[in-house]
C-alpha cells in the first residue's frame, strides 16, 4: 500500500514538474517573439518605404506569421491541458517559416535554430502530450470542401514564391560573403544592390537577390494558411482558434494586395476579393458549424 501511495506521489510530482517547466519555456519563447520584434512587420509593414518595388505585403506577412504563434502560445496561458489546436497553430506557424528559411535561404543560425526547438520543446512537455500526438476529431465536412478550394491556389502561388526565393538565394549568399562587414549600413545596402545587379541579368532578378529571404516568407504563409485551415476542417480540441487564423489570413493578405497592388507578390485584384470572400466565409461557416454540434441542454420534467 504503501509503495503504491510512493508511486501516485512521485508521479503526481512529476506531472506537477512537467507542467511548471511548460509554463515557464512558454513564457520564455512569448518573450523571445518580443524581443526580438518579429511580429513588428504586422503593424509597420504597412508604413515601408517604396523603392523601385515595394515589399511592404513581405513585412506584413513575415510579422503576421509570429502574430499567429504568439497568439497560439498565450492560449495556453489557461487550462493548457484543452489547447491542442493552439500548439498546432504554433507548430505550423513556426514549423513552415524554419523549413523555407532553412531549405530556401540557406540560413542556419541560433535565432532560427531557436524557433525550431522551443516548439518541439513545448510539444515534449505539454500538460496534455497524449491528446496533443493522438488527438481526437470531428471532421466537418463543409470547412474542408473550403480547405479544399483553397489549397489548389495556394500551393501554385506557394510554388511560384519558393521557386523564385531558391534562384535568388543561390546568388545572395555568395555576393553577401564578399561585401565589407566593416561598411556602413547604408554603404552595404548600396554595395549591396551594385553586386546584385552585376550577378544578375535583369533589374527583376537584382531585385529578387536583394531581397532573397522575403520570397520564402511568402511561400510559407502560403502554406501556413492551408495547415491552419486543415486543422480547423478536421475541428480536434480548441480548433476554434486556427478557423479564425485561417480566416483573418486570407482577409490580410486581399486586402494588403488590394492597398498595395504594384507590390512584389501582391496578388490579382480578383484573387484579392477571392481571398477576402473565403476568409470571411470559413470564419462564418466555422462559427455556424460550432453552434449546431454544441450540446444542447434538455430541459428536465417537473417534478411534484
Amino acid at each position: 500500500m504503501t509503495t503504491n501511495t510512493t508511486i501516485q506521489t512521485s508521479a503526481e510530482g512529476a506531472r506537477k514538474a512537467r507542467k511548471i517547466a511548460f509554463f515557464v519555456f512558454l513564457v520564455l519563447f512569448a518573450l523571445v517573439h518580443v524581443l526580438f520584434n518579429v511580429m513588428i512587420g504586422a503593424l509597420l509593414g504597412w508604413f515601408a518605404d517604396e523603392g523601385a518595388i515595394s515589399h511592404r505585403i513581405h513585412l506584413v506577412v513575415f510579422g503576421w506569421v509570429f502574430v499567429l504563434s504568439f497568439v497560439g502560445l498565450l492560449a495556453h496561458l489557461r487550462r493548457p491541458e484543452a489547447k491542442v489546436a493552439q500548439m498546432y497553430q504554433v507548430l505550423i506557424a513556426l514549423g513552415f517559416i524554419v523549413a523555407t528559411t532553412i531549405i530556401v535561404d540557406r540560413l542556419i543560425d541560433p535565432v532560427v535554430i531557436s524557433f525550431l526547438i522551443l516548439p518541439l520543446l513545448l510539444v515534449f512537455l505539454h500538460p496534455n502530450r497524449g491528446n496533443l500526438l493522438r488527438p481526437s476529431t470531428n471532421v466537418s465536412k463543409t470547412l474542408m470542401t473550403l480547405a479544399l478550394v483553397a489549397t489548389i491556389p495556394l500551393l501554385v502561388d506557394a510554388f511560384v514564391q519558393v521557386r523564385i526565393g531558391l534562384e535568388a538565394s543561390r546568388v545572395a549568399p555568395q555576393i553577401l560573403e564578399d561585401i565589407d562587414e566593416s561598411l556602413s549600413d547604408d554603404e552595404f545596402e548600396k554595395e549591396f544592390n551594385a553586386a546584385a545587379r552585376r550577378a544578375t541579368d535583369s533589374a527583376a532578378e537584382a531585385e529578387q537577390v536583394v531581397h532573397y529571404g522575403h520570397w520564402s516568407a511568402m511561400g510559407a504563409f502560403n502554406l501556413i494558411l492551408i495547415g491552419l485551415a486543415w486543422v480547423a476542417a478536421l475541428r480536434p480540441p480548441g480548433w476554434r482558434l486556427p478557423a479564425w487564423s485561417a480566416g483573418l489570413s486570407a482577409v490580410l493578405f486581399g486586402v494588403a494586395s488590394i492597398a498595395n497592388p504594384g507590390d512584389a507578390s501582391a496578388i490579382k485584384a480578383y484573387w484579392s476579393l477571392f481571398a477576402i470572400a473565403w476568409g470571411i466565409g470559413f470564419i462564418v461557416i466555422a462559427e455556424a458549424t460550432r453552434r449546431e454540434s454544441a450540446p444542447r441542454t434538455v430541459a428536465k420534467p417537473a417534478t411534484a
